[in-house]
Protein backbone atom coordinates (compact mmCIF):
# COMPACT_ATOMS: atom_id res chain seq x y z
CA UNK A 1 0.00 0.00 0.00
CA UNK A 2 1.36 3.30 -1.30
CA UNK A 3 1.03 6.61 1.23
CA UNK A 4 0.96 9.99 -0.57
CA UNK A 5 1.87 13.23 1.56
CA UNK A 6 -0.21 16.19 1.02
CA UNK A 7 1.17 19.51 1.47
CA UNK A 8 -1.03 22.39 1.78
CA UNK A 9 0.67 25.94 2.30
CA UNK A 10 -1.50 28.95 3.28
CA UNK A 11 -0.44 33.04 2.63
CA UNK A 12 -0.70 34.98 6.10
CA UNK A 13 -1.98 37.38 4.65
CA UNK A 14 -4.90 35.46 2.50
CA UNK A 15 -6.15 33.70 5.42
CA UNK A 16 -6.36 37.38 6.94
CA UNK A 17 -8.05 38.57 3.97
CA UNK A 18 -10.63 35.70 4.00
CA UNK A 19 -9.27 34.45 0.78
CA UNK A 20 -7.17 31.53 -0.78
CA UNK A 21 -5.84 33.33 -3.64
CA UNK A 22 -2.33 32.14 -2.96
CA UNK A 23 -2.60 28.49 -1.88
CA UNK A 24 -0.39 26.35 -3.11
CA UNK A 25 -1.41 22.51 -3.05
CA UNK A 26 1.72 20.34 -3.93
CA UNK A 27 1.35 16.37 -3.86
CA UNK A 28 4.56 14.18 -3.02
CA UNK A 29 4.89 11.15 -4.88
CA UNK A 30 4.39 7.43 -3.09
CA UNK A 31 6.92 7.07 0.46
CA UNK A 32 8.69 4.16 0.39
CA UNK A 33 9.82 2.91 3.94
CA UNK A 34 13.04 3.69 4.63
CA UNK A 35 14.55 0.55 4.58
CA UNK A 36 13.84 -0.34 1.19
CA UNK A 37 10.29 -2.05 0.68
CA UNK A 38 7.05 -1.00 -0.03
CA UNK A 39 5.16 0.23 3.30
CA UNK A 40 2.03 -2.36 4.20
CA UNK A 41 -0.53 -2.32 6.53
CA UNK A 42 -1.19 -4.40 9.31
CA UNK A 43 -4.50 -5.81 10.29
CA UNK A 44 -6.05 -6.10 13.92
CA UNK A 45 -5.97 -9.45 15.13
CA UNK A 46 -9.71 -8.73 16.22
CA UNK A 47 -9.82 -11.30 19.20
CA UNK A 48 -12.53 -11.26 21.24
CA UNK A 49 -14.50 -12.95 23.94
CA UNK A 50 -17.91 -14.02 24.10
CA UNK A 51 -18.85 -11.77 27.33
CA UNK A 52 -17.31 -8.44 29.06
CA UNK A 53 -17.63 -10.49 32.41
CA UNK A 54 -18.99 -13.71 34.27
CA UNK A 55 -19.74 -15.55 37.37
CA UNK A 56 -18.02 -18.82 38.10
CA UNK A 57 -18.82 -20.88 41.26
CA UNK A 58 -16.46 -23.63 42.25
CA UNK A 59 -17.61 -26.76 42.14
CA UNK A 60 -19.98 -26.23 39.81
CA UNK A 61 -20.19 -26.67 36.23
CA UNK A 62 -18.98 -23.40 34.33
CA UNK A 63 -19.76 -21.98 30.61
CA UNK A 64 -16.86 -19.82 30.95
CA UNK A 65 -16.55 -17.25 27.77
CA UNK A 66 -15.35 -18.22 25.04
CA UNK A 67 -12.12 -16.46 22.56
CA UNK A 68 -13.31 -15.62 19.20
CA UNK A 69 -9.65 -15.83 17.29
CA UNK A 70 -10.33 -14.47 14.00
CA UNK A 71 -7.38 -14.81 12.34
CA UNK A 72 -6.03 -17.78 14.46
CA UNK A 73 -3.01 -15.86 15.91
CA UNK A 74 -0.76 -17.16 18.67
CA UNK A 75 -2.54 -16.20 21.75
CA UNK A 76 -0.94 -15.92 25.36
CA UNK A 77 -2.93 -16.11 28.01
CA UNK A 78 -2.99 -14.14 31.71
CA UNK A 79 -5.08 -14.11 35.31
CA UNK A 80 -4.80 -10.56 36.93
CA UNK A 81 -4.80 -12.51 40.31
CA UNK A 82 -3.60 -15.94 40.14
CA UNK A 83 -4.88 -16.79 43.49
CA UNK A 84 -8.55 -16.74 42.34
CA UNK A 85 -7.87 -18.13 39.26
CA UNK A 86 -5.65 -19.42 36.73
CA UNK A 87 -5.90 -20.08 32.89
CA UNK A 88 -3.56 -22.20 31.03
CA UNK A 89 -1.86 -21.89 27.30
CA UNK A 90 -4.46 -23.77 26.13
CA UNK A 91 -7.28 -21.60 27.76
CA UNK A 92 -8.69 -23.97 30.60
CA UNK A 93 -9.30 -22.32 33.81
CA UNK A 94 -9.03 -23.16 37.03
CA UNK A 95 -11.18 -21.74 39.65
CA UNK A 96 -9.11 -21.38 43.08
CA UNK A 97 -10.81 -19.39 45.64
CA UNK A 98 -13.26 -16.57 45.95
CA UNK A 99 -12.98 -13.24 44.05
CA UNK A 100 -12.06 -11.62 40.97
CA UNK A 101 -10.09 -11.85 38.55
CA UNK A 102 -9.36 -9.95 34.94
CA UNK A 103 -9.15 -12.45 32.49
CA UNK A 104 -6.85 -11.48 29.10
CA UNK A 105 -5.79 -13.55 25.87
CA UNK A 106 -3.03 -11.22 23.94
CA UNK A 107 -1.20 -11.56 20.98
CA UNK A 108 2.34 -9.84 20.01
CA UNK A 109 2.76 -8.04 16.48
CA UNK A 110 3.84 -9.85 13.98
CA UNK A 111 4.66 -9.14 9.92
CA UNK A 112 0.70 -9.47 9.73
CA UNK A 113 -1.08 -8.01 12.34
CA UNK A 114 -1.22 -5.64 15.28
CA UNK A 115 -0.62 -6.56 18.99
CA UNK A 116 -3.80 -6.85 20.23
CA UNK A 117 -5.68 -8.07 23.14
CA UNK A 118 -9.07 -8.79 24.76
CA UNK A 119 -9.85 -9.02 28.05
CA UNK A 120 -13.44 -9.99 30.30
CA UNK A 121 -14.03 -9.98 34.44
CA UNK A 122 -14.50 -13.26 35.92
CA UNK A 123 -16.02 -12.89 39.41
CA UNK A 124 -15.68 -16.25 41.59
CA UNK A 125 -17.84 -17.69 44.55
CA UNK A 126 -17.94 -20.98 46.20
CA UNK A 127 -21.20 -23.36 46.58
CA UNK A 128 -23.37 -22.49 49.34
CA UNK A 129 -23.51 -25.27 52.22
CA UNK A 130 -26.21 -27.23 52.59
CA UNK A 131 -28.88 -25.54 55.23
CA UNK A 132 -27.62 -27.15 58.36
CA UNK A 133 -23.85 -27.64 57.31
CA UNK A 134 -21.42 -25.00 58.59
Amino acid sequence: MKRFLLIITLSFTALLAGNCISDIIEVIEPVDDPEGGEVTTLTDPALTWSAASYEATIGASNSFPTLTNTYSVSVNYASSDASVATIASNGSITLLASGTATITASSAETEAYYAGSASYTLTVSRVAAPAGID
